[in-house]
């Protein structure tokens, strides 16, 4: 089943009111798997920081300490 431009921008406007992809798809009555596809399509949601925050990884550290030895557990 296609969407109506109408349909995708209800979406949109739903995602941007802070509704979870589930809760609009069980409000549209359409799959949640379509409701993220049409978000995902838009990019109007590509700049979140709290995305970016979460799926960014940090910049590798260099030190010049050597690395300490764990002493073995006491077997017995």
């Amino acid at each position: 089943m296609r969407l109506t431009p109408e349909q995708k921008a209800e979406i949109i406007r739903l995602k941007r009111g802070g509704m979870g992809y589930r809760t609009i798809a069980a409000r549209m009555e359409i799959k949640h798997a379509t409701v993220r596809s049409v978000c995902q399509r838009s990019g109007l949601f590509a700049d979140n920081p709290a995305h970016v925050a979460m799926f960014s990884i940090p910049e590798a550290r260099y030190g010049t300490a050597l690395a300490g030895i764990k002493p073995l557990p006491r077997s017995g």
